[in-house]
This record gives C-alpha cells, sequence and structure tokens, in this order.
C-alpha cells in the first residue's frame, strides 16, 4: 500500500517565492491548491499535482474553500510596497487563513514572515507583519514561522531586482542611507527548499527561524557584487534617511508605483540580529554562498551580455520587462541569424542601453540597413508573435486629430534623437556589419 498523497495550500502562488515553493512541494510528491489573486498566473503546467486557485485572502470564505481537504498550508501572500490594502492582506489574510484552519481541522501552518517584522522602527509591511505573526502564534495551531533575509534570483521583482534595474540603467546607484545596512542574501531555490523543510520537519513545530545565506554584508558592497557580475563599474549616491523618507513619501503620492517605498527605506537603514545557527542546525539547511548564487542568476559575462541586450531592445519598443522565455527566444533566433559577435553599435548599446533611441534614431537616418536596427526588428517580430505584447500592436487606429498630433509630436522626438544619435556616432566605431 502506497504513501498517501499529502495535499497544500500555498497563497501567494504566483509570487516571486511562492513559483518555486509550488514546484517544489511537486517535485516531492506534494498535491498543491496554488491560490492566485490574479488568473493571469505562471504557468504550472510542468508540476504534477498543482491545482490553480484564483482568490483573495482577504475573502474569508474564498480562504475557506480554497483550505478544506487539504493537510497543510503555507502563507506567502502579502503586500510589500506599502499599499492601501497592506493591512487587510497582511494581518487580514493571516486571520482568515487562522480561522480556516481550524474550521477545517488544518492544524499545520508555515508562516513567511520577514526580517523587517524585527524593525525598531518599522514601516508598514514590518509592522503589518508583524502583526500577522502575532496572530499565527496566538491561534493555537502547529506553526512555522519564517524570517528570510533579503532574498534574490532571477526575475527578482524586490530589492534585489531593483539594485539590479538601477545598475544596468543608472550611471551612479541612489542609496537611502549610509549604505553600511547588513544583510545575508538568500537564494530563493534555497528559501524555497527550506520552506517545503519546515513542512516535513515536526521538529520544527513552534519554532521561529531566522532563513539567511552565508555571507553577512552591507548594502554597498551587495552593489558592488552585482555591479561586477553585471560587467558594470557604478559609483552610490547616499541619500541621508532624513532626506530620503519625505522624498519617497512625495515620489510614492506622485507615482503610487514607484520601485521604492518608506518600508524599503526603513528596512534597508536599520539592521536586525539575523541567527541562521537554528536553521542550520535543526533543518540542515545549506544555503548557497552569495557568489555562486550570483554567478547562477547572471550567468557567464556572455550570456549577460545577450539578456541585457534583449532588455534594452524590448524596453525601447514597448517599454517592457521581457519575461525569461520571451528573451531566451530573442536570444536563440538573433544567435542563429547575426552569430556570437556583436557589431560596434549593438556591442555600445548593451554597455550603454540609455543610448539605444538616440542610436537607433540617427542610424535609421545614416545606417537603415545596420546590424543594430535588424536586432530590433527581429525584437519586434518577436514581440507581436507573444500573445502577452500582441495586442499593443492590434490596436484600433486614432482618430485623425489624435493621429496629426502624435505624427507631429513623433516628428519633433525623432528630431531630437537624430541629433542626439549623431552626437553619440563618434563613439561607436563604424565598422557595423550588416546583421551584426
Amino acid at each position: 500500500m502506497g504513501t498517501p498523497t499529502r495535499e497544500a495550500l500555498v497563497t501567494g502562488a504566483a509570487g516571486f517565492i511562492g513559483r518555486r515553493v509550488v514546484s517544489e512541494l511537486s517535485r516531492r510528491g506534494w498535491r498543491v491548491r496554488a491560490f492566485i489573486h490574479h488568473a493571469d498566473a505562471p504557468d504550472f503546467s510542468a508540476c504534477e499535482g498543482v491545482v490553480m486557485l484564483v482568490g483573495d485572502v482577504r475573502d474569508p470564505a474564498a480562504v475557506s474553500a480554497a483550505l478544506a481537504g487539504t493537510d497543510a498550508a503555507i502563507s506567502l501572500a502579502a503586500c510589500k510596497m506599502d499599499e492601501p490594502e497592506s493591512e487587510a492582506t497582511n494581518v487580514g489574510g493571516a486571520r482568515h487563513l487562522v480561522d480556516a484552519a481550524r474550521a477545517a481541522g488544518v492544524t499545520r501552518i508555515i508562516n513567511v514572515s520577514t526580517q523587517s517584522a524585527k524593525l525598531p522602527r518599522p514601516g508598514v509591511y514590518g509592522r503589518t507583519k508583524r502583526a500577522a505573526d502575532e496572530a499565527f502564534a496566538a491561534s493555537g495551531l502547529v506553526v512555522t514561522t519564517l524570517r528570510p533575509s533579503l532574498v534574490y534570483g532571477a526575475d527578482d521583482p524586490g530589492v534585489f531586482g531593483t539594485v539590479q534595474r538601477f545598475v544596468d540603467r543608472l550611471p551612479v546607484v541612489p542609496v537611502c542611507g549610509d549604505g553600511r545596512w547588513l544583510s545575508a542574501p538568500v537564494h530563493v531555490e534555497d528559501v524555497a527548499r527550506v520552506i517545503v523543510d519546515c513542512l516535513e520537519t515536526p521538529s520544527t513545530v513552534g519554532n521561529t527561524y531566522d532563513i539567511a545565506g552565508p555571507d553577512l554584508l552591507p548594502f554597498d558592497a551587495l552593489i558592488d557584487q552585482i555591479a561586477a557580475h553585471l560587467g558594470r563599474r557604478r559609483p552610490t549616491f547616499h541619500l541621508p534617511l532624513a532626506l530620503a523618507l519625505p522624498a519617497v513619501r512625495i515620489l510614492r503620492t506622485l507615482w503610487p508605483r514607484a520601485p521604492i517605498s518608506v518600508s524599503n527605506v526603513l528596512g534597508s537603514t536599520q539592521d536586525t540580529a539575523i541567527d541562521p545557527a537554528p536553521a542550520l542546525r535543526d533543518l540542515a539547511f545549506a544555503p548557497r554562498p552569495l557568489a555562486r548564487g550570483l554567478h547562477e542568476v547572471f550567468g557567464s559575462a556572455s550570456d549577460r551580455a545577450w539578456h541585457a541586450e534583449a532588455r534594452a531592445l524590448a524596453h525601447h519598443l514597448l517599454h517592457v520587462e521581457p519575461s525569461p522565455e520571451l528573451r531566451d527566444r530573442y536570444i536563440e533566433a538573433a544567435r542563429h541569424l547575426f552569430g556570437e559577435t556583436p557589431g560596434p553599435a549593438t556591442d555600445f548599446v548593451r554597455r550603454h542601453p540609455w543610448s539605444l533611441r538616440w542610436l537607433e534614431a540617427a542610424q535609421g537616418l545614416m545606417r537603415p540597413r545596420c546590424g543594430l536596427r535588424q536586432r530590433l526588428l527581429l525584437m519586434a517580430a518577436i514581440l507581436e508573435a507573444t500573445p502577452e505584447h500582441a495586442a499593443w500592436f492590434l490596436q484600433p487606429p486614432p482618430t485623425r486629430m489624435r493621429l496629426f498630433a502624435g505624427l507631429a509630436w513623433r516628428a519633433c522626438a525623432s528630431a531630437a534623437k537624430i541629433l542626439g544619435g549623431m552626437a553619440l556616432l563618434p563613439f561607436v566605431p563604424r565598422a557595423d556589419e550588416r546583421g551584426r
């Protein structure tokens, strides 16, 4: 007689950590209910035994229905950027999960918290996650709480991903505070594994663990390591906390989707006492060193250059961050059509993505058959054939007034770009072979 199949609910299953947890559970033979907020979730078709459920942790009925009949729950759903619904999601969601677990007789819960919950001066994120931790601790259920340090990995939408984009696109990286904030970066795959390890290790019940990588380093040093792996040299600009907080508050008011929040500022200017020893002892947790993890994220120098090219082209055309699948499609096609060696203009854009808009305009006038423009055409064709971006190319035609206004605006913008691009051309070697 075979071992009975276990089933777990994962809230926040579409998130950066949640996707990896779902895959890890499936790999270990669990049936998984992947609870997601929006229908446009990641593709779990390669994971056996995964059922996707669309719902909201703020809805107690949806949480109860999703949890009924399962053996355990992993709580990952959270608002991290000081959104208006942070209280309802982070605290209310935790309470709804506790109530649903009691009603369904599900006692085993893994609560994935954050180091921000330990801050002496927390922001909205840290405060609400601390309240969620308290709700789980007081529930009487069989709970283990994990508090990861800075989690990193490919396509990270959080602090690590923001720093990566700053290093990629800005000549100087802005840093809130003095840059001495200490973190122990931990790879997302290691976090996913330790979450499932906790679920499968009864001796972790009732414990709280700091989940950290083996390298404890200040924020400036982390920026330097990211820059080195990206082949960049980026100085940092430190904004004092007294200026950073009001500046970010104003920025969030004007741009609610800004990549930085007050909680980010507070979290990156206060240290917490990170103690990885209990997790290392109780779970035989062996996270990968940061150098190895960064190499896995960014790949070789050649791979990084190709990915930088794909990101620059997609951002120029549609102002989007291309998915890993889309980047891989572009790189495979470009390598086949153009070879491994980029032309001088393409190489310049790889190192200076900001220059693309200017060089493309100037070369469209002076070198219309250059390799850089051919690569742009290839990326445009791939974007057009990708369902998530095809709608942009199928927009209805504008009214005549909007058409003429748009043409006038584009004519002025193109003239400015051509002038800017012509000023850059002397810095780009002229030997730009076709397709290179």
